[in-house]
């Protein structure tokens, strides 16, 4: 899920449902507070991080906080 946001910031909500259609055959349906609760965990475990705050959570905008190239540093490489 880090991956997904790495090569960009995109709202919770597309998030979610980039884990409904990627775990569908592997994961047994999940609700959405189940996926949003993890997604809350991430942001603030600093592993997303928020850009831009949208009305509630779910419309919020993330990104990966670690570089996917090296593991270091922010998305934009900053340490």
């Amino acid at each position: 899920m880090v991956n997904f946001v790495s090569s960009c910031p995109r709202k919770v909500i597309a998030i979610m449902r980039y884990m409904v259609e990627e775990s569908s055959s592997e994961i047994p349906w999940l609700p959405d507070w189940f996926l949003l609760d993890r997604v809350a965990e991430l942001i603030d475990a600093h592993a997303l991080v928020v850009v831009t705050e949208g009305e509630d959570l779910r419309f919020d905008v993330v990104k990966a906080s670690i570089s996917p190239a090296d593991g270091r540093g922010d998305a934009n490489g900053r340490e």
